[in-house]
């Protein structure tokens, strides 16, 4: 391999030249031949018989040097026992190694991927910003058909909400049948992408209901207007957006309010009748 090599597998063994730089992974991790630039190891366990160029990291449980191995630059261990690993002064100098615990390695790993405060604000504007317009969208484009929804969920809230969750049952166990028919397989596919479209529509209507709601509340009038619209969508999207950021009971919150939504895509739809007998 002339240029970088990356490869992962139970067993690996390298017993070719790597031009440049060398990434492995896997259970059992064997190098018999020369890395001319950096390698980075893991397994549960490494075997080293060849010349490494650059800088090693290697993260393992047991490592083992053959005659013919050498690590040119610095060497970084990870494992639960690193300070009791030998390394031969004949592969690396001791002043070139630096031993570090495992959970060292986990906890920068999760920091490394962890975004930062200016990332996540970030992150929560944009998706603001791409729901409001959603929804804006949606209102500017069917203003009676979401006037109409809004008065629908408002009317009868657990009653949407309800007939949303059967709605949305009813597509999850269609979906069920059709697989166990084997013939409807096939179609199954176009069932679940339909139940999740429907899903997040009706989540949209609810992010409309929700900004038309705290807008009326405030003395906003209905909307006729694209700003209208917008001003209503934009309060719905940050509103929900905050109710997400709610631990543990945020999710729960965002789907009763697609499932309300969705039940209200189902009257206006359906009309259905929920009667009970007396």
């Amino acid at each position: 391999v002339a240029g970088d090599a990356t490869l992962a597998g139970y067993d690996v063994n390298v017993n070719a030249p790597v031009g440049e730089d060398l990434r492995a992974g896997g259970a059992n991790i064997r190098l018999d031949a020369d890395v001319t630039g950096t390698a980075m190891l893991a397994g549960e366990s490494v075997e080293i018989d060849g010349i490494i160029g650059g800088d090693t990291v290697i993260t393992a449980k047991r490592i083992d040097f053959g005659p013919g191995a050498r690590i040119e630059g610095r060497l970084v261990l990870y494992g639960e026992d690193a300070d009791e690993m030998n390394v031969p002064e004949s592969v690396v100098p001791a002043d070139r190694i630096e031993r570090r615990d495992i959970e060292e390695r986990l906890k920068a790993g999760f920091e490394e991927r962890r975004p930062g405060p200016v990332a996540m604000i970030g992150g929560f504007v944009i998706g603001v910003l791409v729901l409001a317009a959603l929804a804006t969208l949606a209102a500017t484009i069917f203003p009676r058909g979401m006037e109409r929804l809004r008065d629908i969920v408002g009317e009868r809230p657990l009653r949407t909400f309800w007939i949303g969750f059967l709605t949305l049952s009813a597509l999850i166990g269609a979906t069920v049948l059709l697989i166990l028919t084997l013939v409807g397989i096939f179609v199954a596919p176009a069932i679940l992408v339909l139940a999740v479209l429907l899903g997040f529509i009706g989540f949209l209507v609810a992010v409309y209901v929700v900004g038309r709601a705290i807008w009326s509340h405030f003395g906003g009038l209905p909307p006729d207007t694209f700003p209208e619209h917008a001003i209503g969508g934009t309060i719905g999207a940050v509103a929900v957006s905050l109710l997400a950021l709610v631990p543990f009971l945020g999710w729960l919150a965002i789907l009763v309010l697609a499932l309300t939504g969705l039940g209200g895509l189902t009257v206006a739809a359906f009309r259905p009748e929920l009667r009970t007998n007396h």
